[in-house]
């Protein structure tokens, strides 16, 4: 979920950014941004490997397919065996491998002489025991599992669960944004869809029985439309008008097993989210070194 390839940049934006980021940015933004369509061919190819039958690969390519339409395909794929031993013959030999592969399509549309569309296509997916074992190397957790009638983990290479399904996950989402500039300001609409599903369980106590092993799926839907409207002229005054609507609809199911048959912890949810903003900002530069910049957001958000 957190590999990045092809990135132009990153940005950090500190502080409350409510304004014009809307729902959970009252700490700041980190905007990762991929690198658009070029207008030449090129791309480029990474490639690393390492012990524990380690690689990775990542590959771009930028087509100008014509004049007013070009596209960009990004690759990636990240493999490696476990690096952690299982002493429980009950589970899998090896933990802490990675399997995770991830794909993007960038296209790009001069509509018009004032017109730009852009479409971009993401899709990941992660099928491995990353990160789900606990090592405990404490008297009282070196004993947990003997008390419980299993072993405990040995050392931080060596761990005891018997955890044997891997954790899945995938995800698509899809943006689209037009771009439109007119005579006095530009017209920008962002349209974004999400499908998110995945599976992972975690064994909490370190030990091949079951004192506290959770397991958690999830599987979220997810809609956004933002309309902006930009000055352009670059005088004086910048200011920006926008309306932002989302809807997402998400199931989970969490469960906890201490090892009880009659002492089980689940959930079971349905959160359905409907949210809607308007917001603007307007920055007056009344000279070289200094500026004004005051801004508003009206935001309602509902959950069922």
């Amino acid at each position: 979920m957190f590999e990045f390839s092809d990135v132009e940049r990153i940005e950090v934006v500190k502080g409350p950014q409510g304004t014009l980021y809307g729902r959970n940015a009252t700490g700041g933004a980190i905007r990762v941004v991929t690198k658009d369509v070029d207008d030449e061919f090129g791309g480029s190819l990474s490639v690393s490997a390492g012990n524990y039958n380690y690689y990775n690969f990542s590959g771009t390519v930028s087509v100008p397919i014509s004049d007013t339409f070009g596209a960009r395909i990004t690759a990636l794929t990240k493999q490696r065996d476990g690096y952690v031993d299982n002493i429980f013959p009950g589970g899998k030999s090896e933990l802490d491998d990675e399997d995770f592969k991830a794909f993007r399509g960038k296209f790009r549309w001069e509509m018009a002489d004032n017109t730009t569309a852009r479409l971009t296509l993401d899709y990941w997916e992660r099928n491995d025991l990353y990160g789900i074992d606990v090592v405990d190397l404490s008297p009282p957790g070196l004993n947990t599992g003997i008390v419980a009638g299993g072993i405990s983990g040995a050392s931080r290479d060596k761990a005891a669960t018997a955890i044997n399904e891997k954790n899945e996950g995938d995800e698509f989402s899809a943006q689209l944004r037009f771009d439109v500039v007119l005579d006095y300001f530009d017209v920008v609409s962002v349209t974004t869809y999400s499908e998110l599903e995945q599976v992972f369980g975690t064994d909490a106590d370190g030990t091949s029985t079951a004192v506290v092993d959770a397991y958690a799926s999830e599987d979220e839907d997810a809609f956004s439309q933002e309309f902006q409207l930009v000055s352009n002229d670059g005088e004086s005054l910048e200011w920006l008008l926008g309306a932002y609507f989302y809807n997402s609809d998400a199931n989970y199911d969490a469960q906890v097993d201490v090892g009880l048959p009659f002492i089980i912890s689940q959930s079971l949810q349905n959160v359905e989210t409907t949210a809607w903003a308007v917001f603007g900002q307007a920055t007056w530069n009344f000279s070289e070194n200094w500026a004004v910049t005051l801004g508003g957001r009206w935001n309602e958000e509902k959950k069922r």
